[in-house]
């Protein structure tokens, strides 16, 4: 979805990879403009995969944590780890 609307896309299967990925692209001149973490992943969950990410990149980028779940319980945690913006799965192009 992201190629069909002009966005060079990438993806980690886990928090760590995330992080590192990130700190690769800061090394190499290549920031990405966004993120969009899953929030249930199997090393570390989203809020602490954006805090570290955000470590690496500063405050500038947005992060959105994508989750099949209501965020209501986490929302203040995530906000302030950096989270910019919340999105429901299944997401489709039409959203």
């Amino acid at each position: 979805m992201l190629r069909q609307i002009g966005i060079r896309p990438d993806w980690a299967s886990s928090g760590k990879e995330a992080v590192i990925r990130a700190k690769d692209a800061m090394q190499h001149d290549d920031a990405f403009w966004g993120y969009i973490i899953d929030w249930m992943m199997p090393d570390m969950n989203g809020v602490e995969t954006v805090r570290r990410i955000r470590k690496v990149i500063g405050g500038d980028v947005p992060i959105i944590i994508l989750t099949a779940y209501d965020w209501a319980d986490i929302e203040e945690e995530a906000r302030e780890a950096g989270v910019t913006a919340f999105c429901s799965k299944p997401l489709f192009m039409s959203n």
